[in-house]
């Protein structure tokens, strides 16, 4: 019985593959036609490095040098970072009729009937292909996904920012929704930086058959513009009040739900709470996310494990020391 269950399965997993091929092909041709008046536009904002992208020895030499870059994709991407000695980024936008686009944690597969389009147009590096089959349909959008997105402190370093400067040109289209990862934190953002976009909510991984829509190449990992984040946080924290008074915070996680965790938090904290009585703890994959923007609010000294909750200083403006 097992051994029939498991034949079964196999030629299940075959004819979908089968099935999924011949739909991929099939798209291409079609994609073929209608996109040879794609429109590639490159936006003057730029995006300055200020971390490890500066080392010389951790530029991307080429497409397949670097995690984010997949081998043979973004080359003309890669190249502007090279150029630029990692220093500025453009912010580019590829306006298509049609595309099939796979996507995953790790990135997404753009196929657009244009094989070097693709290669350009695609972002991401690892397992970007996914089991599903049957495409859902989107009309008018703006595809804001790229690895790492669904992550609090990817979203906030580099999706919003991308988002925010394109809105400053007058970049997202006003009737194009914009589809982003799920999160219960990003629309409200979004519409908090004055975006009026409406929003999809995308799922995390899936197959996404798309018509009339914009592709930005959105900044990659360990890019920040400092002064960027910063106006991101003075227009949210001028729509929130703060919280809490408290001018220490310990930004903590949950043992259990996290894997970068402090064994002996409560002993921290304890010796923490002998130098600063007035510490307030705080474990944001517990609370609501703009209950722990305000609570950040007043902060002056930030303690934190490693991971995307540290991202929550950018919420800080008097912040003085960060350990």
């Amino acid at each position: 019985m097992s051994h029939k269950r498991h034949s079964k399965s196999f030629l299940t997993l075959i004819y979908s593959k089968i099935l999924r091929r011949i739909l991929s092909n099939s798209l291409q041709i079609i994609f073929k036609i209608s996109n040879t008046n794609f429109k590639v536009t490159q936006k003057v904002a730029t995006y300055s490095a200020g971390t490890w992208w500066t080392v010389e020895k951790n530029l991307p030499k080429g497409p397949n040098s670097h995690t984010y870059f997949a081998e043979g994709h973004n080359f003309n991407f890669a190249r502007s970072i090279v150029e630029s000695k990692g220093t500025q980024v453009p912010l580019t936008l590829f306006t298509l009729k049609w595309a099939l686009i796979e996507y995953t944690l790790q990135g997404n597969l753009v196929k657009t009937g244009n094989f070097e389009l693709d290669k350009e147009v695609s972002s991401g590096s690892g397992a970007r292909k996914n089991s599903k089959i049957v495409p859902r349909k989107y009309k008018d959008i703006i595809f804001a996904i790229q690895r790492n997105s669904y992550n609090y402190h990817h979203f906030l370093s580099e999706t919003l920012p991308s988002l925010y400067l394109l809105s400053l040109n007058d970049s997202l289209h006003p009737d194009f929704s914009i589809g982003i990862a799920k999160s219960s934190y990003a629309p409200q953002l979004l519409e908090m930086l004055g975006i009026k976009n409406s929003i999809l909510e995308l799922p995390p991984v899936g197959l996404a058959l798309c018509h009339n829509l914009v592709i930005p190449r959105m900044i990659p990992a360990g890019h920040y513009n400092v002064n960027v984040i910063r106006e991101i946080s003075d227009k949210v924290l001028f729509k929130l009040k703060p919280i809490s008074a408290a001018k220490v915070v310990f930004v903590d996680r949950k043992r259990g739900l996290d894997r970068r965790t402090l064994v002996n938090s409560d002993e921290v904290f304890e010796i923490l709470k002998s130098k600063w009585p007035h510490i307030e703890r705080i474990f944001p994959s517990l609370i609501d996310t703009f209950d722990s923007i305000s609570r950040m609010k007043e902060a002056e000294i930030v303690i934190a494990p490693h991971g995307a909750n540290c991202q929550n200083i950018m919420w800080s403006p008097n912040l003085k020391t960060f350990i």
